[in-house]
């Protein structure tokens, strides 16, 4: 920052240290992308909303999820109600990962801010706000199933939103043989829509992945190109918090054994 004229980094430390960094780049109005999740707490992320307004710097979070086709054609399907209203979603992101993932930073309170809910399910639970708006309440549980780690290898959460829609999300990194895959249904009205990783497996409505296709592979292209013409970034500060809000009430959820409003 002090030797070089940049015009925007890219943060992917760990996620507690972002509004630090955000502070740092901001003094020295350097436009920044930040890693998901944008933080690990509110306190943390309006620190970034600070620095980002003070400084007048763009500010966007990586969550790549949103360039891929199939689900920003299912965001416009819905936004549109080409499937009539959206009435539940059920995910499951099942991933494997050895013990020595967790040998530094990731699984800790105090640098990942929970485990395998706050790291992997940060893209589902993104995708989830992104498409059913603001979430209402959460009932969790949580547990290390086959971890050594100070938070959880397993999650399953039921939400409640505004909109009166609900979702279950279940995540895990102990789930043998390693696949890491992710299925997302989105069942509504007049039809339903089922995607597995890249792939649309059934879909009510014709050539979805074509509906809306986003303008830029990846939230870096969008970035690079925010820059240029002086626009808002892809994913806001504002647009991130809703899901971290989301995932810290689950924590709350599993630790205190209630469904917590939001």
């Amino acid at each position: 920052l002090e030797n070089e004229k940049l015009d925007g980094v890219v943060i992917s430390t760990p996620s507690s240290t972002h509004h630090e960094l955000v502070e740092l780049c901001a003094s020295r109005g350097v436009h920044v992308l930040v890693d998901k999740p944008v933080d690990i707490s509110d306190e943390n992320i309006a620190s970034i909303r600070k620095s980002v307004a003070k400084s007048g710097i763009l500010c966007g979070v990586n969550y790549n999820k949103r360039c891929e086709a199939q689900y920003s054609g299912l965001k416009a399907a819905l936004d549109k109600k080409m499937l009539g209203k959206a009435l539940f979603c059920d995910v499951r992101m099942k991933f494997l990962r050895p013990q020595e993932y967790y040998a530094g930073w990731r699984g800790t309170w105090k640098y990942d801010g929970g485990g395998t809910l706050m790291n992997q399910g940060a893209h589902p639970c993104d995708l989830l706000c992104w498409m059913l708006g603001e979430p209402e309440s959460v009932l969790a549980d949580c547990a290390a199933l086959n971890h050594s780690i100070e938070s959880e290898d397993w999650a399953s959460i039921a939400v409640r939103f505004k909109s009166g829609a609900r979702a279950t999300l279940v995540v895990s990194t102990c789930a043998a043989p390693r696949r890491d895959y992710l299925d997302f249904d989105l069942h509504a009205e007049n039809g339903s829509v089922s995607l597995h990783n890249e792939e649309v497996i059934f879909s009510s409505l014709e050539k979805i992945s074509e509906l809306a296709p986003m303008p830029f592979k990846h939230p870096v292209d969008d970035f690079i190109d925010a820059i240029k013409n002086r626009r808002p970034p892809m994913v806001s500060v504002e647009d991130a918090e809703i899901s971290v809000r989301l995932i810290n009430a689950a924590y709350e959820s599993a630790r205190e054994g209630r469904r917590v409003l939001l």
